[in-house]
């Protein structure tokens, strides 16, 4: 199932960009931008709890998971 997606979701992507050059000119570039960084925001907390050493362990936030 994995493989599918992943194959599948190539194929968008390669798609989508044949048709980059027309839907630039759509979108701005502010909205764009705020975009990316509304991504950017939303995994900051998945890499702080990474850098924490992960949801399940012992102890989390101890400084041998740094």
């Amino acid at each position: 199932a994995i493989v599918g997606a992943v194959l599948i979701g190539g194929i968008v992507e390669g798609v989508l960009g044949l048709f980059a050059k027309y839907w630039i000119k759509i979108v701005a570039p502010i909205v764009a931008a705020s975009v990316v960084t509304s991504i950017g925001f939303s995994l900051l907390s998945v890499g702080a709890n990474s850098f924490g050493g992960g949801s399940g362990s012992k102890n989390f936030g101890a400084w041998e998971n740094w």
